[in-house]
């Protein structure tokens, strides 16, 4: 093994940290969003069986295919039709494919989130939200006060691994061309054919990613925990 090779690799890869940390946190931030979003309409029959085949396409299906899907079916849609002409930006959005990777993400991970998010909410015990009906808080105060700090604290742990998976898994956005970590890794490799070197630099560089994260997560569930603490001494 070259140690100057790989020295040469840590500083060649590092130019794809930001595609990756952008793909992870603007997708995990969507994801989110559409999985309160899917637990907010579950309630209504219509809407809820087009959400129930959503989540069983997104979670059935792996996520490879899931990005070729995007990438060509609405790739190929959105260059064939020129649906988008008269928005240049988002013309110029959609010819790259960074764009459909984070599509592709964001909605598998938002499948997965809602699972979780149902958790967070069922771990509620219902006597809560009816002592708050009963001292005359409003909806919005039941759900600042009681629902949400719960739901957050409960939904903590387990969106932490989702956010790790969602790390791991962004290296797939590297066979739709997206330069990331893995991309700069593999055209170390194709430069160089030296293979251990470039995949050494990359994995220590997703473990580095990984690990902020699990110290993050620790530190929002102590946050989580006094705020969760205070708001149930001022419900």
């Amino acid at each position: 093994m070259s140690f100057n090779l790989l020295l040469q690799s840590f500083i060649g890869i590092v130019k794809g940290i930001p595609a990756t940390l952008a793909l992870v946190s603007i997708s995990g931030l969507v994801g989110i969003i559409i999985a309160i979003l899917i637990n907010v309409y579950r309630k209504h029959k219509s809407i809820n069986a087009v959400l129930q085949v959503y989540v069983m396409l997104f979670t059935g299906t792996p996520l490879f295919l899931q990005l070729f899907f995007i990438y060509y079916g609405l790739g190929n849609l959105v260059s064939s039709t020129n649906i988008l002409q008269k928005h240049w930006l988002l013309a110029e959005l959609f010819r790259t494919s960074f764009i459909y990777a984070l599509i592709a993400m964001a909605l598998n991970t938002g499948a997965y989130g809602s699972g979780i998010i149902k958790a967070a909410i069922s771990a509620i015990p219902e006597g809560q939200i009816e002592a708050a009906r009963a001292l005359g808080l409003s909806r919005w105060q039941t759900f600042r006060r009681i629902l949400f700090p719960q739901a957050f604290y409960y939904a903590l742990p387990s969106y932490s691994n989702e956010l790790i998976l969602l790390v791991k898994a962004s290296s797939l956005a590297s066979v739709i061309t997206v330069m990331d970590i893995t991309g700069y890794m593999q055209q170390i490799f194709s430069a160089t054919y030296s293979f251990y070197e470039p995949f050494i630099a990359a994995a220590i560089y997703y473990l580095a990613i990984n690990y902020s994260i699990i110290l993050l997560v620790k530190k929002l569930s102590k946050k989580a925990s006094l705020w969760l603490k205070q708001s149930s001494m001022t419900a």
